[in-house]
């Protein structure tokens, strides 16, 4: 019984202190919660945004074989091309010689 008379103090005194801090726990807990709504919104807002960067990427995806088979097939074609227009510009004076 002594022991007992002993301890209950000890244990309201760790009881009190409790009660005292709750208020502030609570508080802290709130102000942990009030943001959350705001972070739910802009986590929303982050998922729309990297869905179209996402489909822009999956797009790019798809065009770019088809732009680089392009840039390949006009690089095949410009030596042919160049060489269309030397000869062009080399006939030019004996073209415009016969013509007058």
């Amino acid at each position: 019984m002594l022991a007992l008379n002993e301890v209950l103090p000890k244990v309201s005194s760790v009881i009190l202190a409790l009660n005292e801090s709750l208020p502030k726990v609570s508080s802290v807990i709130l102000a942990l919660y009030e943001p959350l709504p705001k972070v739910s919104s802009v986590i929303l807002a982050l998922n729309k945004l990297l869905h179209k960067v996402s489909s822009v990427i999956l797009t790019l995806n798809k065009v770019l074989p088809k732009v680089s088979s392009l840039i390949l097939a006009l690089n095949e074609s410009l030596p042919k091309v160049s060489s269309v227009i030397l000869a062009l510009f080399e006939l030019s004076p004996k073209v415009s010689s016969v013509t007058q």
